[in-house]
């Protein structure tokens, strides 16, 4: 994060609302916010950690690098799932997290990814397909929410070519062996893509679920 405290509470909130059933580590990459609100919400955030949910506190500080950014956070896990999430983010499923983690642990299974939308109830992502703008880009976007897409394919879980780092879940022990994020080559954009390239090239396959939602960009 960056400030924005209002979209990192929306973020949490909708967590704890969803999940009952696993226990969860959430790490808050503070990238040289200068609020003071800011300060004073992860400074009470971390008092609030309980038996489920354990709050930490780290800091990037320097130019933004979503790479960088999240292969610092790596080093302050301990669980054997990672998710990459955005703060804009807004879950919509309950209990959520024990299907991401039957897919994610999985022995065959390198990516998992998830139905993104907008707050006008279309797609923003299902799934990234390679070729699409002459790189790589989101399946269906744009699509309405409840649309069936190409072949019923909005409606399936599948595999894919790549999902999005905005919502990214995978094995602690496939992002150690592919050493994180590409944070020389792709600091900001296609870091997600290459990443799960990187796990297709070990014979992974990247999975999207689509019911699993969540509302993205809540607040734009």
């Amino acid at each position: 994060i960056r400030d924005k405290v209002e979209l990192l509470r929306s973020c949490l909130n909708s967590i704890i609302e969803t999940t009952t059933e696993c226990n969860f580590e959430i790490i808050i990459v503070n990238n040289s916010s200068v609020e003071q609100s800011t300060h004073n919400f992860l400074n009470n955030l971390e008092r609030k950690s309980s038996k489920n949910i354990t709050f930490k506190i780290v800091n990037f500080y320097g130019e933004f690098n979503y790479s960088a950014i999240n292969n610092h956070a790596f080093k302050n896990v301990t669980g054997d799932v990672i998710i990459l999430l955005n703060n804009d983010l807004k879950i919509l499923t309950k209990n959520w997290a024990s299907l991401i983690a039957s897919y994610a642990l999985r022995r065959e299974i390198g990516c998992v990814g998830v139905k993104l939308i907008y707050p006008d109830n279309k797609i923003q992502h299902a799934g990234i397909i390679l070729g699409i703008y002459g790189s790589a880009g989101y399946s269906h976007k744009n699509f309405g929410r409840n649309d069936s897409g190409h072949s019923n394919r909005l409606n399936y879980s599948q595999n894919i070519s790549a999902v999005t780092g905005a919502f990214l879940a995978v094995k602690r022990k496939v992002w150690e062996e592919l050493g994180g994020l590409d944070e020389n080559n792709f600091p900001v954009n296609y870091n997600d893509v290459d990443f799960c390239l990187r796990a297709n090239g070990l014979g992974l396959k990247n999975i999207y679920l689509p019911l699993i939602q969540l509302y993205s960009k809540i607040h734009s």
